[in-house]
């Protein structure tokens, strides 16, 4: 047993107190920049930084990037380099590689001067409070512009505990930091699962109604549509049609504020309207195809289409809920950004049933979907805690204000399966405040 710890304080504002063993230092004094670049040919891992995972080999995530085309003449990376995209080191993009290769010149390449764990760093440097020193250090007139170079980086103070402990503070939180992942990834598979059942449900209601057991309708020779037969087939273009989002020009601003709408949804506010209340919004450029709904006044920016009752005759709330479920994001143009073309959408042949059904499967839909989204809600709260938990675990730990030596030293070996100590009783993330209490130092 290690004895209780004594603090001394500092002379940082962001930081009042460290164990009385850890000095202050600055970056610089710990890491120097490497600027060493890789011959031609190389054949080396290409690396990138992500504000999520940390560095990763390109090849394993190109679908979330652009896959360079050469990469002679890039930055070298050895083990225990510490990575960061001087653009987005504000936002987290800034780690450790646990791999040989090489990165872009865009970003910084630091190597320890002196005998510490780089991995206790990658988890400092990513805590909220760097991340916030971070953008304060970093230059350029926007958020989107602004870029940390060493000069800044080199001068920011950080504390330096003695090397045994930041082996200790590595061992624990690589330990608590994947409990918790496992839990989380559960929680977020458990999301995924209830938004298909939700998805299932609207498929199945706005397809065939309210009787489940009605046979499909012909739409043409070997081809069938869901729906009781009384129903009619129509081309989407004889249903609604969709209006162009516009742009935020100030002369249409007239003083009444209303919510901005795009693909994913409200992304502010403005005091300017193009529709009435309520209105669909359908995803034309980027998020194509997705479908929200809006159920007071809104502005719908010009990357969005979107519906209101002068596009239509049929019921509002009946609509939104069908164009969930005629695949509209698989109707991409060819074109350098893919997007959803009205005339492509207008080509889709759907069941259409009389006003008065529409408005029965559409009140019957609003309980089914409120009731799935209300559990969704819950776990993905309990999700939104287990972040904020580990990340506040995480900067007092790295801050010395958690000692975490006893509990590191009583961890189950790296090769004993986690799996035996979660806890997944509370799964549905209804009663999970305590589900970590047990590894709490």
């Amino acid at each position: 047993m290690t004895p209780p710890r004594v603090y001394k304080n500092t002379d940082l504002p962001w930081l009042d107190q460290i164990p009385i063993d850890w000095k202050t230092s600055r970056a610089k004094a710990i890491f120097r920049l490497v600027t060493e670049k890789s011959s031609a040919a190389h054949g080396m891992e290409l690396l990138s930084v992500y504000t999520h995972i940390g560095v990763r080999p390109r090849k394993d995530l190109e679908q979330r990037g652009n896959k360079a085309s050469n990469t002679d003449g890039y930055w070298l990376v050895k083990r225990g380099d510490i990575v960061v995209n001087k653009l987005l080191a504000w936002m987290g993009a800034v780690g450790v590689s646990h791999y040989e290769g090489v990165t872009s010149p865009a970003y910084d390449i630091l190597r320890p001067r002196v005998e510490v764990i780089t991995d206790y760093y990658h988890f400092l440097f990513r805590t909220p409070l760097y991340l916030q020193l971070f953008k304060s250090r970093s230059r350029g007139i926007m958020d989107m512009r602004l870029r940390l170079y060493f000069d800044q980086f080199g001068q920011l103070p950080i504390p330096v505990p003695p090397v045994e402990e930041q082996v200790a503070i590595v061992q624990y939180l690589n330990f608590i930091t994947r409990k918790i992942t496992k839990v989380i990834a559960a929680k977020r598979q458990l999301i995924k699962t209830l938004n298909e059942s939700k998805l299932s449900i609207v498929r199945s209601t706005v397809l065939k109604g309210l009787d489940p057991n009605v046979f499909g309708i012909s739409i043409g020779p070997g081809s069938r549509l869901d729906g009781p037969p009384d129903w009619g087939v129509l081309r989407l273009k004889y249903v609604t049609r969709f209006s162009y989002g516009e742009s935020l020009p100030a002369l249409k601003r007239s003083g009444a504020e209303f919510v901005v709408y795009g693909s994913n949804g409200p992304v502010g506010k403005s005091s300017a309207s193009n529709t009435l209340e309520p209105t669909i919004i359908v995803g034309r450029k980027g998020s194509y195809g997705k479908v929200n709904f809006s159920k007071s006044k809104c502005f719908a920016i010009d990357t969005t289409y979107f519906i209101d009752s002068r596009n239509t005759h049929n019921d509002l709330r009946w609509l939104y809920y069908l164009l969930q479920v005629i695949d509209l994001d698989k109707l991409s143009q060819d074109t350098g950004v893919p997007g959803l073309s009205r005339e492509n959408a207008y080509q889709k042949i759907v069941p259409v049933p009389a006003l008065s059904v529409q408005q029965e499967i559409a009140l019957k839909l609003d309980v089914e979907v409120q009731r799935v989204d209300r559990v969704i809600s819950v776990v993905a709260e309990s999700v939104n805690k287990l972040v904020e938990y580990q990340s506040r675990i995480i900067t007092d730990v790295v801050t010395g204000r958690l000692d975490v030596r006893n509990a590191a030293a009583d961890l189950p070996r790296e090769d004993e399966p986690l799996s035996s100590t979660i806890d997944v009783r509370n799964i549905s993330g209804i009663e999970d405040d305590n589900e970590f209490s047990e590894v709490q130092p």
